[in-house]
């Protein structure tokens, strides 16, 4: 079984959703979210068989090095970021870490700001793939291991070029989509800062 590592790169915390970026301040009103694109690329890939952990550095206050340890520990063949502009540097670190310990790791990138995936393959030769529009079926491709350049929706490296392939189109079918994969979430992280209550279980 193919293993998956998702991650929330060690850095300050940033809210990592397309459209609600920016830096969480811990107070009374600053709420740690879930990584739901992790958790929504996750369904997806252990719905194709993957073996999925989900890990918020961030969140779970840890650092470069434990990340280091997971990649030695789950030796996962699949590295999946999620990514905003502000913390990019940050995230191509992960693949060049990533790419260190297992060259032939793949390693994919989904976030914001939409539209800058070629910038993102230049500036960062360790990572393979860029998910440029909806996730589903282009995760699902890759997973499946189809021939990247069939798979609308990724920017990708091919023998030292960088490939744009065509946007993929809209699922209008939201129920074709699996549920989000909440189980691997550490829920007792992301709590509602009036009550104190987790915000999913």
């Amino acid at each position: 079984m193919k293993k998956a590592l998702l991650i929330t790169p060690p850095t300050e915390l940033w809210v990592r959703e397309d459209r609600c970026q920016g830096p969480i301040e811990r107070n009374l009103f600053a709420v740690i979210r879930p990584p739901l694109r992790l958790a929504q690329a996750a369904a997806i890939l252990e719905n194709a068989g993957y073996q999925c952990r989900i890990n918020d550095y961030p969140a779970e206050k840890k650092s470069w090095i434990d990340f280091e340890n997971d990649l030695k520990l789950f030796d996962p063949d699949c590295l999946f970021i999620s990514t905003v502009f502000k913390t990019r540097s940050f995230d191509f670190e992960a693949c060049r870490i990533a790419k260190a310990h297992n060259k032939n790791m793949l390693t994919v990138m989904k976030g914001a700001p939409q539209g800058d995936d070629l910038n993102a393959l230049q500036e960062c030769a360790d990572l393979d793939i860029f998910i440029t529009r909806e996730m589903d079926a282009s995760l699902l491709d890759i997973a499946a291991q189809k021939d990247l350049d069939k798979i609308k929706g990724i920017t990708y490296r091919n023998n030292g070029h960088i490939v744009i392939n065509p946007k993929s189109p809209f699922n209008k079918d939201l129920d074709s989509l699996p549920f989000l994969a909440r189980h691997l979430l550490k829920n007792n992280l992301y709590a509602r800062p009036d009550t104190g209550e987790p915000m999913t279980v």
